[in-house]
Formats: C-alpha cells, structure tokens, sequence
C-alpha cells in the first residue's frame, strides 16, 4: 500500500509537469485512478494543446459511468472549459458527435422527467453557444415555463407535506402528554379516619378506599379534594360488626407539587398542539385547491412542450398522465 501511495505521488508530479501521455492516460482509465484523470483534466484545460489529451482522459471518466465523475465534470464547465472541451464533453456519452446526439440526450432528461438536469444540460449549453443551434429557441423557451410551473408545484407540495408531518409530529405530542396527565384526576371524597402515619380511610361515590398523602396532612373528619393518581387494589377485612367481609380497596396517591406541575404543564402542551394542528389544518385546507391549479397548469405547460418538442423534432418522448 505504501509503495503504491508514492507511485500515486510520483504520477502526480509527473502530470503537473505535463509528462503525462495517451498511454498513460489509458492506463488510468484501466486501472480506474480517478484521481490521476480528473488532475490530466485540471492541468491540461488551461493549455490549449494539451486538449487532445483532455478528450481523451474525459471519455476515460465518461466510461465509468459515476455520478461523481459527471458532476465533476459539470462543474468544470463553469471553471474554465473552453467552448470545444464543453462541446466534446456533452457529446462524450455518445459515440456519435453530431447534432442528434445533443438533442437526443436533452428529450432524454424530459424524457425521464429530470427537468432541473434539462436545465443545467441547457444552460452548460447556452454558456458554450451551441444550444441556440443544437436546441431552438421555442423549445428553451417553452422548458423554462415548463420548469417554473414544475418548481412552484414542488414548492407548493413540499409545504403541503411539511404541515402533514408537523400535524403527527403535534398529534405525538398530544398523546404523550396525555399519557402525563391521564395518570392524575381530581379526587373528591369524605376524610373517615387515619388509618396510619400518612395513610387514611376515605369513602368516595358511596365506595371505600385510602389515600396516602404526600405533602397534604388531615387532622378530622370532613370533604376533600386533591390531584391524585391510583396506586394499587389491597384486600381489606371489615371488623365482624360491619359484617366481616374481605373487599378490595383502591389505594390512591396524592400527587405531590412537582408532579401536578408536571401534569399542568402537559395540559399546556396539549392546548398548544391543538392549535398548532388547527393553523396546519388550516394551511393544507388552503393549498389544497392551489397546488390542484398549479397541477393543472404544469400538464399544460408540460403537453405545450410535449407539442413544441414534436414540432420542431418532429417527435416527442413525453406525456402527462
């Protein structure tokens, strides 16, 4: 690995020094050092004799069929590249350079819907000064319309599907707050006595129970009412005068400070959510009719280009559904 890292470094060297040859270009695109082919291009742009040389090392990139590679390349249009070397690119992917090849390859990107990569092919293009030749105007015109249109239904669906998702996102809230506050209810009741430190004996819709207190403290008989939570089921026998019976009594906890803090809190987040799922509500009600427009308005710019296409081509590869 290591003696491979310094050949790496010495071909380098030997490129910037412009050493490199078609053989060794060859080689490159072999062995597939991208690397090494993408510094031919880089050194040999600027040299305008040493361009053959960059025809060649693109076709070696345009083989490999990476994504990578082409964007490079994409980018190296607005660097530098002569309108020759813009020109050999775009046909590149072809082995045919001729006026068809341009066309075809732009039908292709409507073709497979890639508008936005339509217009980047055209505007790499229009910089290099062959697409008003290659691509008449009325057709650039017409995908330029067609894009705009495409663009504002993106925008206008991707804000439709940004308040769908905030709904749920909203809606989660809801249910985990009220998870909170599902654990506390108001108890209302009637103290009976203390059945130990912190514990007593209370009767409530007719039914007996205990409550255990955590801050709250009872020193008589009488009405009450506390935030509290349902702890457990105990099995309580009644003393022979009440007739000996064994019942199961439900033991509550009073919900201490910091809990009931919590709880209203979580009441809060729910009120909030509610009116933030109303606003988005409101919002996908409002875009709902705009984007079924706007729909519409992208298929008949779309069958106007559809139309253009076949006019000045006189075929066309697209359609709308």
């Amino acid at each position: 690995m290591r003696l491979q890292h310094y050949f790496t470094i010495i071909a380098i060297f030997v490129i910037c020094g412009c050493g490199v040859n078609e053989k060794d270009i060859r080689r490159y695109g072999r062995e597939g050092n991208v690397d090494l082919l993408v510094r031919t291009i880089e050194k040999g742009y600027e040299e305008p004799k040493q361009h053959e040389k960059v025809k060649l090392a693109i076709n070696q990139l345009v083989k490999r069929k990476e994504d990578k590679v082409w964007n490079y390349l994409l980018y190296r249009f607005d660097r530098g590249f002569s309108d020759d070397l813009i020109r050999y690119t775009l046909l590149a992917p072809s082995s045919v350079s001729d006026l068809n090849t341009l066309q075809k390859q732009f039908l292709q990107h409507i073709k497979e819907a890639n508008y936005t990569e339509a217009q980047t092919w055209l505007s790499i293009a229009g910089g290099a000064g062959i697409a008003n030749e290659e691509i008449p105007v009325p057709v650039q015109e017409q995908l330029y319309l067609t894009l705009n249109t495409h663009s504002r239904l993106d925008s206008l669906t991707k804000l439709q599907q940004e308040a769908e998702q905030s709904i749920d996102y909203y809606q989660d809230k809801i249910e985990s707050a009220r998870e909170t506050k599902g654990k506390y209810f108001l108890l209302r009741g009637y103290i009976v006595g203390q059945a130990d430190n912190g514990l007593y004996e209370i009767t409530y819709f007719g039914s007996r129970a205990y409550l255990m207190t955590t801050e709250t403290r009872f020193d008589s008989r009488g009405q009450f009412t506390i935030w509290a939570s349902e702890l457990m089921e105990v099995p309580v026998t009644l003393r022979q005068e009440f007739g000996g019976f064994t019942q199961q009594w439900k033991v509550y906890r009073e919900a201490p400070s910091h809990e009931i803090k919590g709880m209203r809190e979580a009441m809060n987040r729910i009120s909030a959510s509610e009116d933030s799922i109303e606003v988005r509500q409101l919002t996908i009600a409002h875009l709902e009719p705009v984007i079924s427009s706007q729909n519409e308005a992208f298929k008949t710019a779309l069958n106007r280009l559809n139309s253009v296409l076949e006019e000045t081509f006189g075929h066309s590869n697209i359609g709308v559904e």
